[in-house]
């Protein structure tokens, strides 16, 4: 055993000589995970090739509480180049568990980095949303959509969750559910159709719209009800 030791230390002191350093392995790039189904809903860090890494994430209350956040392309590297996607590179939504603190964001792109800011009123488990479009693909398709979740300590005040409703109030317009309240199945897609009396219809990107702020899909990867093309 002690001719062994001997033998490995001998070769340790002629391969590393004096003067000379040992190599550090670089950091590998990040790699997204597979993608379990064909359209992101926001649920995982990364989807298609694209990874979400975080820079800054809220951790208190407050009021315009920095977040800064990169993605990463299929080959590891920050992705710099987006297509317009209903006139923004990138929209964030913030929605807490109970779904309650809904805000939409447009963060602003500097060098590789995304940031914002967010107002922040209780604690919880909160979830970023970042809807995007790669460079180079067709803005009518499906955005490849990418989620990020933290958390703000504390007590909070949790928002009881309505019951199914066939109709809801958003500001001054309801959105009617044609199907009723029909259930959605997780992990199928399903159609949601719906309609907004008094709310004329308009294209943005080659996507149909309400108002030109109303989403029509929701995270679950149901399709949206459209008029007719003209």
């Amino acid at each position: 055993m002690l001719g062994v030791a001997f033998l490995a230390t001998v070769a340790y002191v002629l391969t590393v000589l004096p003067g000379r350093s040992v190599p550090v392995p670089t950091a590998a790039a990040p790699v997204p995970s597979p993608s379990p189904s064909l359209h992101g809903d926001g649920l995982s860090d990364s989807h298609d090739g694209y990874l979400i890494q975080a820079v800054t994430l809220p951790a208190r209350r407050g009021k315009a509480v920095p977040v800064a956040f990169r993605i990463h392309g299929p080959d590891g590297t920050p992705q710099t180049e987006y297509e317009l996607l209903q006139t923004k590179l990138l929209h964030l939504y913030l929605v807490r568990d109970d779904m309650s603190g809904y805000q939409h964001l447009h963060p602003e792109l500097s060098g590789d980095t995304w940031t914002a800011k967010v107002d922040i009123t209780d604690g919880g488990a909160y979830r970023f949303y970042a809807e995007f479009v790669p460079k180079g693909r067709d803005v009518a398709g499906h955005p490849t959509t990418l989620g990020l979740p933290f958390v703000i300590p504390g007590d909070t005040k949790v928002a009881p969750l309505p019951g199914p409703a066939p109709s809801a109030v958003a500001g001054r317009y309801v959105v009617n559910r044609l199907d009723g309240t029909a259930h959605l199945r997780v992990g199928r897609s399903g159609l949601l159709s719906f309609d907004v009396p008094g709310c004329g219809w308009s294209r943005i990107s080659g996507r149909w719209r309400t108002c030109r702020r109303s989403r029509c899909a929701r995270r679950r990867s149901p399709t949206c009800t459209r008029p007719p093309r003209s």
